[in-house]
């Protein structure tokens, strides 16, 4: 399990790399992204977008050049990607390669990643 845990990750870091500010700004310049003008990075309040690498792996680029990694975990999705009922201890994901908890907000068109000791509170999409 930790080799498929270390090759998802060298892929999101390759995926991300090509994101990078030193390669290219928050704005979409590929496939499968969407830029937002309300997201929010420990409470300021600017634009990103959200990459996606594929059904499990995507990322947020913010405006200020802050980059997270997301690798979601299947077994809150259904068969359409949709997220299924909320389970009692929450949602989890892998962001930046630590587990950590969202929730949606406004019917799921804006994902919160709340904050802990070591990691900012974000939020993207249509918040």
């Amino acid at each position: 399990m930790n080799k498929q845990l270390l090759i998802k990750s060298l892929i999101c870091s390759a995926l991300l790399a090509l994101t990078n500010p030193a390669f290219a700004s928050w704005r979409c310049e590929v496939d499968r992204c969407q830029e937002y003008t309300n997201c929010s990075l420990n409470g300021v309040s600017m634009a990103c977008s959200y990459r996606s690498g594929g059904v499990e792996y995507g990322g947020v680029d913010f405006e200020n050049g802050k980059v997270f990694s997301i690798e979601w975990i299947s077994k809150y999705f259904d068969n359409n990607s949709n997220l299924i009922e909320e389970p009692k201890d929450g949602y989890f994901a892998w962001v930046n390669n630590t587990r950590r908890r969202f929730e949606t907000i406004n019917n799921g068109e804006c994902v919160k990643f709340q904050s802990n000791a070591a990691f900012p509170e974000f939020k993207y999409g249509l918040c």
